[in-house]
């Protein structure tokens, strides 16, 4: 008996192969490719009745593949631009996030009389950053082995992906508002320079909205993981904003170190420190997302952007707890 799930795999090398090897003569190529394919799904319909219909021997592919040919030239992203950017991305990010874990731990051991509003604060951001995790996990789970034989599931977007764009969004927003907080409430800034914050919160509010409209869209009308093509820059804007934030923050808290200034010599060594700390950790961020923010914008319809953008949330969230740990 055949398995019909190992073509899987060789579907997807032969119409990614021919339409990438040689791109002069894409149309033609891409001609054979479609007849080769629609003869193999031919041949699977004429044999699907010797099938149940949901039994685990039954026929995978269906005629979304055969529309799929139909997209542009060179239309078809390559696995290494969409699961192997998630996988990368989560290997690193769950490294990460073991470091969250641990510092959330410290922080709680080390502070218990702490303000409540930075313990609810610090609250929020893990278990955001736990639910951003498990999201994507689920998300690698999907992709790398429930759908790696199934060449149709691997071209459809799964529905988590536009759950993960909001608690990005929010697990980021949670972060950067922290900063907000401290710089707002800071006693060596007057209530004359409180205004530093509004930017801020004028971009985390934008790029949130912008994050919401990709999710949305993400549900509603991109079937296909190629199709986000047109609909990236909503994904480019949002982190582009993101890093926006990054640069109003990092310059509001390291103006709010520099009024700290006093005349001992000791204090002002340790605020220099801390405003080195202070660019540095802004930099990291604002080097996350503005490599989210291009290659959303000059690669659409792959996950690269996806990818940098799991690393970057648990950089917020690090970057966040080593201010106590």
């Amino acid at each position: 008996m055949t398995c019909h799930h190992c073509f899987g795999p060789f579907i997807f090398c032969m119409l990614h192969g021919s339409l990438a090897a040689n791109p002069s003569n894409c149309s033609r190529q891409r001609a054979s490719t479609k007849l080769a394919v629609t003869s193999v799904l031919h041949h699977f319909s004429r044999t699907r009745n010797t099938y149940k219909p949901g039994s685990q021997t039954e026929p995978v592919f269906s005629s979304a593949l055969v529309d799929y040919i139909d997209l542009p030239p060179l239309g078809i992203p390559s696995l290494d631009s969409t699961i192997g950017s998630i996988y990368l991305g989560l290997v690193l990010g769950m490294m990460m996030y073991g470091l969250t874990v641990h510092q959330t731990y410290r922080y709680f051991k080390m502070y218990p009389s702490d303000r409540i509003y930075i313990k609810t604060l610090v609250t929020i951001i893990v278990t955001l950053e736990t639910m951003h995790s498990a999201i994507w996990v689920a998300f690698g789970y999907h992709y790398m082995v429930k759908e790696i034989l199934d060449i149709a599931g691997l071209l459809k977007v799964y529905w988590l992906e536009g759950v993960a764009t909001i608690v990005t969004a929010f697990a980021v927003i949670a972060c950067q508002a922290f900063y907000a907080f401290r710089v707002f409430f800071s006693e060596q800034i007057g209530p004359g320079y409180r205004w530093l914050v509004m930017p801020a919160v004028t971009t985390m509010v934008v790029g949130l909205g912008f994050a919401i409209a990709a999710a949305i869209i993400s549900f509603t009308r991109t079937p296909l993981i190629p199709d986000l093509r047109n609909y990236c820059w909503l994904f480019s804007i949002a982190y582009g904003m993101s890093a926006v934030t990054d640069v109003i923050l990092t310059g509001a808290l390291a103006f709010v170190l520099h009024r700290s200034r006093t005349g001992s010599k000791r204090t002002n060594s340790v605020l220099d420190m801390l405003i080195i700390y202070t660019i540095n950790t802004g930099l990291l961020t604002s080097i996350t997302s503005i490599l989210s923010f291009v290659f959303a914008l000059i690669l659409p319809g792959n996950l690269i952007y996806a990818g940098i953008g799991i690393v970057g949330a648990k950089i917020y969230a690090n970057s966040v707890l080593a201010v106590y740990v």
